[in-house]
């Protein structure tokens, strides 16, 4: 793989990495040494970028390699759950980055505690620019025609298990089928329900109901008429960036995902709902409200004003400089500035 004429490896997971909503995310040093240790030796990266473990910023340090921290937006506003318990630590290990690159859109608000000249706050990054996908197209990639109202219902997968938030997720796909079956199909003869999960689900035999286990998500949201998700932040911010109407599913109080529904309430970039209010009458009346081209409409407005702009190029620029920066530093030092090798972790 390269980049920018640099050789970059992309670093999986080890299998033994673990981690539950209600911690942060991260490795410690001794699974890090033991797993990344002979990697670094043997590949020796001139930068390495790093998608939110905590520990790698420190051990990049103390190593003299240049680090950028890819940091989401709890990590950069440090202001909820184990986020906040833990807000001292995660912004004293983020500030041993060369750079921290912090993703949010309007309701990211940097903690006090982080570096702010080591801080670059940008819109977060998208698989696509808008003009990239064109609504035509893509329903007919997937097999819809330009009348039909698709409805998009998005589980997605993840590895937390406790009893709460898998019995929650269940309802994210059974109840918009009930309903579907019962009601929708009805009242909406063009709607196409189609289904996406990270795990097998068990659907009835439909002409207009699809179960897709692998979809471009992002690509087939981009034409539907409405989306029914989890509120992950990323989907909060890729349906408010494409202006898509959407469903949030709030699971589990312990987790972000209530917070997210309180964000989207706040900037109204969608309509929000707790799994634990979830049932065929709250979810009816939010479908039927989303269908108002009025509504859908200031939902779709609110949510490209809330994430304007793709930061993507931001992030790539950001490793330009320090490459450049490297490059010049090493024909300086009359260095073989050309074999440079980027480590993304």
């Amino acid at each position: 793989m390269k980049f920018l004429g640099a050789a970059c490896v992309d670093l999986p997971q080890p299998a033994g990495a673990m981690f539950t909503h209600r911690t942060f995310p991260g490795w410690d040093l001794f699974e890090l040494q033991d797993y990344f240790g002979p990697i670094m030796d043997d590949f020796q990266p001139d930068l390495v970028v790093c998608d939110g473990e905590l520990y790698f910023p420190l051990y990049c340090k103390l190593r003299g390699i240049p680090c950028i921290s890819i940091a989401s937006p709890n990590y950069i506003s440090l202001d909820f759950g184990p986020y906040e318990q833990y807000a001292d630590l995660i912004a004293q290990l983020l500030n041993t980055s060369t750079v921290v690159l912090g993703y949010g859109a309007s309701d990211c608000e940097p903690s006090a505690l982080l570096d702010a000249s080591r801080l670059v706050m940008t819109s977060p990054p998208m698989k696509y620019d808008r003009a990239q996908l064109s609504a035509k197209s893509v329903r007919e990639k997937y097999g819809f025609g330009e009348e039909d109202q698709i409805v998009l219902v998005y589980r997605g997968a993840g590895n937390i298990s406790t009893p709460e938030f898998l019995s929650e997720s269940k309802k994210i796909i059974d109840i918009p089928v009930d309903l579907y079956l019962e009601h929708l199909q009805y009242v909406y003869p063009r709607m196409k329900l189609v289904l996406v999960s990270g795990t097998p689900v068990d659907i009835p035999a439909h002409k207009n109901i699809r179960f897709e286990n692998y979809v471009d998500f992002m690509e087939l949201a981009s034409a539907s008429s409405l989306v029914i998700a989890r509120a992950g932040r990323n989907v909060m911010y890729e349906m408010a960036y494409l202006g898509v109407p959407s469903i949030l599913v709030g699971i589990d109080s312990k987790t972000d995902l209530y917070r997210n529904c309180e964000i989207a309430e706040q900037w109204q970039i969608a309509w929000t709902l707790h799994a634990t209010e979830m049932n065929p009458a709250t979810l009816l009346a939010m479908i039927e409200r989303a269908m108002l081209p009025g509504e859908a409409q200031r939902i779709s407005q609110n949510g490209r004003a809330f994430v304007p702009e793709n930061g993507t190029l931001a992030a790539v620029d950001k490793i330009v400089e320090i490459l450049e920066t490297q490059s010049l530093a090493s024909k300086n030092a009359g260095g073989n500035h050309a074999k440079r090798k980027i480590a993304l972790v």
